[in-house]
């Protein structure tokens, strides 16, 4: 970083910690009409699609992929694993990440969370510590596939997968009804128990409705469109 220009230093630092007055900018943008958000929408939609995804989402979600496939391969990420064999991975899993997450969160607090730490260097421990606690949850996942209960949950879960496309979507379209400004302009104005609330009555919406979508149609709206415009 010490061979960063002032400017770059400048701008990442605001971005980790912006003061009142961006915070203001910001609240008014995204509670304006669908024109004023752009002032934000752009650049962050400029900012993700270039160099975060370049240096931070493209090697998470490719590596990943990578892991999943080799997983997947090996019979892990399949019921075909015996119970003990999942439970002792998701053992060594969770013992691998929860600890480096914990130990990190204590780093960053011993650093008063300053940007020059916190935004880099702090973050890694929860960047792969996260990895573990995710494959553990997997192996929960293959325990409770084996068996047999909770099939009801598991086969909406199935249903919301197939439909992966048009519930992220769906899910797009009511939470910036929700909260911008083209909407009932809730930005910034929900408490975080309120926030889970709704957090939880969308998977709830699209556990029930993925299931009955499915029992009439093969794909999704969204599935069916992207599958008819790649093999037209």
């Amino acid at each position: 970083m010490q061979y960063w220009p002032e400017e770059a230093i400048a701008g990442n630092r605001m971005f980790f910690s912006p003061g009142m007055d961006r915070i203001t900018a910001e609240l008014t943008s995204y509670r304006g009409n669908w024109l004023e958000q752009m002032e934000f929408r752009v650049p962050g939609s400029i900012a993700i699609n270039t160099g975060v995804f370049i240096i931070f989402i493209g090697w998470r979600c490719g590596g990943m992929m990578l892991i999943s496939m080799a997983l997947y391969k090996w019979d892990v990420l399949t019921t075909e694993r015996s119970n003990r064999f999942n439970i002792n991975l998701g053992i060594i899993y969770f013992t691998a990440g929860f600890p480096l997450i914990i130990f990190g969160i204590n780093q960053n607090f011993e650093n008063n969370w300053a940007f020059e730490y916190s935004m880099y260097f702090g973050s890694m421990f929860n960047y792969i510590g996260s990895v573990g606690i995710t494959l553990g949850y997997s192996c929960i996942i293959m325990l409770i596939c084996k068996a047999g209960i909770l099939k009801r949950f598991t086969g909406s879960l199935v249903a919301v997968g197939r439909l992966t496309l048009t519930n992220y979507l769906l899910h797009t379209l009511i939470c910036s009804t929700l909260f911008y400004g083209h909407g009932f302009c809730l930005f910034g104005k929900v408490e975080l128990t309120t926030q889970i609330i709704i957090f939880a009555v969308i998977w709830l919406l699209q556990l029930t409705i993925s299931p009955l979508w499915l029992k009439h149609f093969r794909f999704g709206p969204a599935e069916r469109l992207w599958r008819s415009q790649s093999y037209l």
